[in-house]
């Protein structure tokens, strides 16, 4: 499976991604690429952001260091760990809405 975000903020895109979901060794991992608004990479040529299955439920499907909960019928909450600095993390959340038209 392939999937794209586009992280929006004051109407301006913020960043896209590029995400696909395969098995390897039986469970789901999820990698994804980074792109700035002029589509330029964060990533290096050949590297990937991967994110190993943890579990789901219902409403939450869990990475490592990656988390999707179902907040309600037209909300999503993603939470990322993020390492800026090494030694150093922090989680970082984005609430989504469904846009309707």
């Amino acid at each position: 499976k392939i999937g794209t975000f586009k992280l929006v903020v004051d109407n301006h895109v913020n960043f896209y991604e590029i995400i696909t979901l395969t098995i390897e060794g039986g469970e789901p991992t999820m990698r994804l690429k980074h792109f700035n608004p002029d589509l330029t990479g964060w990533e290096e040529r050949d590297e990937v952001v991967s994110f190993p299955f943890v579990s789901s439920s219902a409403n939450e499907l869990k990475f490592e260091g990656l988390s999707y909960t179902r907040m309600g019928e037209d909300s999503l909450e993603i939470k990322v760990r993020i390492a800026d600095t090494p030694g150093e993390e922090r989680y970082e959340v984005i609430t989504c809405s469904r846009v309707k038209r």
